[in-house]
């Protein structure tokens, strides 16, 4: 069974801080309360003094930078290190054995995972996290370097699958470094219309996991270093890029099911302008689109966003890859390899870790540039609509403004026939033997002879019939305003 000596575990995780249209007060707040439920309560103070909006990287504990995790096992010890780096919170839970010169069996790894995943508390990182086994290989075991790796990564991945899972391996101060990674993107459709917005883990299947073999406790002691230094950004600024690439999986998906609902607001107002409409029916159209509008602005802004901010985290990943390359390489010799290996070619060779920037270069960022510019023409396609949802509601606001001058002019003319009736057959009963000559009134002199009608001076009976034919004239107005 393969050994190594001083197993150690790490597990960096990542959470969101504050992020684009997120509440300054709450949602910074919620984000924080989430972070620490990692932590034990009696470092929760330190964490609220996290006031500096500007911040690179801020051990959140100050200058004591780390505390250790209770001690409920005599042969196991860890600590907590919670930073901030940027916009995001950052958590290293370290965990090894207590005794760091005593050979373990692979499988004492299991006892670690099993010590430190209660620690997590059931919360998942918000955006992505990295496991690191590391150890001292003993002088003169017959397994090989990778043999002993594979059986690392099957103790503390055990549905893992090296063969699937393996990217590469190199060289560090050193000793032998591997990286297994898994990812792709979920199938999220069935969820897409709900109003909460899926975690990360709903989106992307992710893990990652880096296994470094040391040669002797010098040159562990020595990589211990970067874990709390440069690991934990390299890591952070990984995570981010794959965390961006997701995000906008999610928003393009969105962004195309408006798409559809442009497309059907073209064809209802294709159909309305080919028909007399109704105005409720242009409105309607109208407040559709505009709801539309409002959110396919608003995705497209997060879209463009997330490119940005997978642009800015790739220009920090090679940033720090290339400082990790130049520090190991400075420290490595005059410190681990005595001078009959310095021939031998162990340096360190890390080319491993820029394979992935290369392929976020080629792929993810590529892919997001395209998804925006094929899905930024939509708010083109929809300004044009709006325009001609617009433009058809004047038309038939203008048309109906114009039907109802003509409609009261009518009730003022047929009104007016009515009580000019009225009065001639008043006139007619009261003084049978004088003929009324008939007379066509214009719309003038209709109008005229509004303003002089007195019903108050008309036969009781003659005034009954006339009012009814007015509420007649009042209902067919209310009908027409109806439509």
């Amino acid at each position: 069974m393969s050994q190594i000596i001083y197993p150690t575990i790490d597990l960096y995780l990542y959470d969101l801080r504050d992020g684009l249209g997120e509440n300054p007060k709450t949602a910074v707040a919620e984000n924080q309360t989430y972070f620490q439920a990692k932590l034990p309560p009696y470092i929760h103070k330190s964490i609220d003094r996290d006031i500096d909006f500007e911040a690179e990287f801020v051990p959140l504990l100050g200058k004591a930078k780390i505390t250790p995790f209770p001690k409920n096992c005599a042969s196991i010890e860890g600590a907590y290190y919670p930073v901030r780096i940027g916009d995001t919170y950052g958590l290293l839970l370290n965990c090894s054995a207590a005794n760091p010169s005593e050979p373990q069996p692979v499988s004492y790894l299991e006892l670690l995972k099993t010590y430190i995943d209660p620690k997590i508390k059931g919360q998942p990182a918000t955006i992505g996290q990295t496991w690191m086994i590391s150890g001292e290989l003993p002088q003169g075991q017959n397994t090989t370097p990778q043999e002993v790796a594979q059986a690392c990564y099957k103790a503390v991945m055990p549905d893992g699958d090296w063969q699937q899972d393996f990217r590469g391996e190199g060289r560090f101060l050193g000793g032998y470094i591997f990286e297994l990674w898994h990812y792709k993107i979920n199938n999220f459709d069935d969820n897409i219309d709900s109003e909460k917005k899926p975690l990360i883990q709903d989106i992307q299947d992710n893990h990652h996991v880096i296994i470094a073999l040391y040669p002797n406790a010098s040159a562990a002691k020595t990589a211990a270093r970067y874990n709390w230094q440069e690991w934990i950004r390299l890591f952070s600024y990984r995570a981010k890029i794959l965390w961006a690439y997701g995000q906008s999986r999610y928003l393009k998906v969105k962004l195309k099911q408006d798409f559809v609902n442009i497309q059907s607001s073209i064809a209802q107002i294709d159909s309305a302008s080919h028909k007399k409409p109704k105005i409720g029916e242009i409105q309607k159209i109208l407040a559709s689109a505009q709801q539309t509008q409002a959110r396919y602005s608003i995705n497209l802004i997060y879209l463009e966003y997330q490119l940005k901010t997978l642009e800015i985290n790739l220009d920090n990943y090679i940033a720090r890859y290339h400082r990790i390359t130049q520090i190991s390489s400075e420290v490595e010799s005059p410190l681990i390899l005595p001078n009959w290996l310095k021939s031998l070619s162990h340096t360190s060779n890390l080319e491993f870790l820029k394979n992935f920037s290369d392929e976020v270069q080629e792929k993810y960022r590529r892919q997001l540039q395209k998804d925006y510019e094929a899905l930024k023409p939509g708010e083109e396609l929809l300004a044009a609509l709006m325009n001609s949802i617009e433009s058809l509601r004047v038309i038939v606001e203008a048309d109906r403004s114009q039907h109802d001058r003509r409609f009261q002019n009518n009730i003022t003319i047929i009104g007016l026939g009515f009580t000019a009736a009225s009065l001639t057959a008043g006139v007619s009963g009261q003084f049978p033997n004088i003929i009324v000559p008939a007379t066509i009134l214009t719309e003038e002199d209709a109008n005229a002879a509004a303003s002089r009608t007195i019903p108050e001076l008309l036969d009781p009976d003659i005034f009954w019939v006339h009012g009814w034919l007015r509420l007649f004239l009042y209902f067919s107005a209310w009908q027409w305003e109806q439509w």
